[in-house]
């Protein structure tokens, strides 16, 4: 009898195949962490202009201060514009132009365009990172650093848990934890400063000045001093990587005192064309 029921279960699903298409079963071998990072390390490779709006949230002195900006970038040369909607506000860095300072319009006093350094405090202030770090490459540098700093193969740290849909946008979603995240002693050697430290242990300068308050500055003389330096950039991170592109669209990270930062990429574009003259402080659309 269950024979009997067993073959005409089996000529049902075969029919049923047959006549709407549709497979019963799925061969298809599902992704690992490990190949969802390197398309996402590839694709990053391929960008060339992108277009985006970006939301923000980082913890500046306990606080979580939250931006939002209208971006568009060119690779190589490296060129910035950038916007934030609700101030009015604009930036512009071309790479080899200015001295090598941003075009800043502050929408307000002192009512004129300024000439700014990137790496200034007075464009860094409240934020974690600078000008040059804004795109995909510097998360396709971190993650790569952690990975290597840790000394842990990468399917050890990331995780793929699963699929989600973010932003109408089916996504990967991975999770990558370093447990033995924490903050150790480091005597500074001569000609170390805060970009060359944090460059070595892949944290972001930002984290060496809100644990070492007694330094005023990014470009502050540190030599001898004891710094508190955390030794990897996050313990939690969460990422989200689109199916379509292969490109990370969400990015929120965790330390020892809980959330640290989160990026979010929306109406992204890639590798289309900007006018001739729309990274010029003379394009009509600017105000600088």
């Amino acid at each position: 009898m269950n024979l009997v029921k067993n073959t005409t279960l089996f000529k049902f699903t075969l029919l049923l195949v047959m006549l709407i298409g549709i497979p019963v079963f799925s061969h298809e071998p599902a992704l690992t962490s490990v190949q969802i990072l390197e398309k996402m390390f590839d694709a990053i490779q391929e960008v060339k202009t992108m277009r985006y709006t970006l939301n923000i949230s980082e913890r500046v002195n306990k606080i979580n201060h939250n931006a939002v900006s209208e971006i568009k970038i060119n690779v190589n040369p490296r060129k910035v514009f950038l916007k934030n909607p609700n101030k009015g506000t604009e930036v512009l860095w071309v790479q080899g132009e200015n001295k090598g300072d941003c075009w800043v319009y502050p929408n307000g006093f002192p009512y004129t365009t300024l000439n700014l350094s990137p790496l200034g405090d007075i464009m860094r202030k409240n934020q974690h990172h600078t000008i040059h770090d804004l795109g995909f490459a510097y998360i396709a540098k971190t993650t790569r650093a952690s990975i290597f700093k840790a000394g842990i193969p990468l399917e050890k740290i990331f995780t793929y848990i699963g699929d989600i849909t973010w932003d109408n946008t089916e996504c990967y979603k991975l999770f990558a934890s370093y447990p033995d995240f924490k903050y150790i002693n480091y005597t500074v050697e001569k000609g170390e400063t805060v970009a060359s430290i944090a460059n070595e242990f892949n944290c972001g300068e930002y984290r060496i000045l809100e644990r070492n308050q007694w330094i005023k500055d990014y470009n502050a003389n540190i030599e001898g001093k004891q710094l508190l330096v955390p030794n990897n950039y996050s313990n939690k991170t969460i990422l989200y990587v689109t199916k379509k592109t292969n490109l990370p669209v969400f990015l929120k990270v965790y330390d020892d005192l809980g959330f640290y930062e989160s990026y979010e990429y929306h109406n992204l574009q890639v590798n289309t064309s900007f006018a001739a003259n729309e990274f010029s402080k003379n394009y009509s659309e600017y105000h600088f």
